[in-house]
């Protein structure tokens, strides 16, 4: 039987392409095959996704761009995908934000580790969501700038993404509501008789990461005891929320860095 020369449907779909601009934060990298890696980003226009950058380790004269692949980096990114795939391929990438200490500061750098891998295991959506993207955005830059309170900033932020996501307290702490209940994500009167509540200083202190208004909680002088009572706080209570075990591997670090 003559060959129509038309390829079958199928073929062409399998070498279909989108291509996709897109600012987006860098997560996480792992290294892949020799010279390339995969990047799990936060995009503004497509949300959580997964890219390839093939020889990002450079060869020969061609320099190497891993480095532009470190948690909290924001690139401007043009994007191949495959529609049988959902591992974006990067056609081209540059700097979005241009890092001055981040990268160079022992305490940012623990904190942008640790507040990307917060986010790569609480933000699982692929549907973009615009306001969570700027609000990252402006923290790194906020981040990247910041000379006093560096020590307080991730609670602040932590506790903010708790808001953004949804998780918030249905109200505030007072001295009439001083027990935080998070199994009913309320500020109660009475001490709570279950096991998932927190302590008046510890509930206090979490509100105040909480609170909307939180450019106080920089500027507070906080010892290492309250600055903990704050991030286990509210790591316990995202992760009763989220109804999953939240094992963070860059806490230690983050610990040992501000203790």
């Amino acid at each position: 039987m003559a060959h129509s020369g038309h390829q079958p449907k199928c073929c062409l779909l399998d070498r279909y392409t989108v291509i996709q601009k897109t600012r987006a934060i860098v997560l996480h990298s792992i290294k892949y095959q020799e010279n390339s890696l995969i990047a799990h980003c936060y995009a503004e226009q497509l949300g959580r996704m997964s890219v390839l950058v093939q020889g990002a380790f450079g060869s020969g004269r061609r320099p190497s761009r891993a480095m532009m692949y470190q948690p909290f980096s924001v690139l401007n990114m043009v994007l191949h995908r495959s529609n049988r795939s959902t591992l974006h391929r990067v056609r081209e990438a540059e700097l979005h934000l241009h890092p001055r200490s981040i990268p160079f500061d022992p305490q940012k750098r623990s904190i942008a580790l640790f507040l990307s891998e917060i986010i790569y295991k609480v933000v699982r959506e692929e549907q973009p969501d615009p306001a969570l993207f700027c609000f990252v955005e402006d923290y790194i830059a906020q981040l990247d700038n910041q000379i006093d309170g560096v020590p307080n900033s991730h609670l602040g932020f932590l506790g903010q993404l708790i808001v953004r996501i949804s998780f918030s307290p249905l109200n505030r702490w007072s001295a009439q509501t001083p027990y935080l209940d998070y199994r009913s994500g309320m500020f109660v009167s009475l001490r709570p008789t279950h096991g998932f509540h927190f302590e008046p200083e510890q509930s206090e202190l979490i509100d105040s990461a909480l609170d909307a208004s939180n450019g106080g909680l920089v500027q507070r002088p906080l010892n290492h005891s309250q600055r903990r009572q704050i991030m286990d706080g509210l790591l316990q209570y995202l992760q009763y929320h989220l109804g999953d075990r939240l094992d963070v591997a860059s806490l230690p670090i983050l610990a040992s860095v501000f203790h």
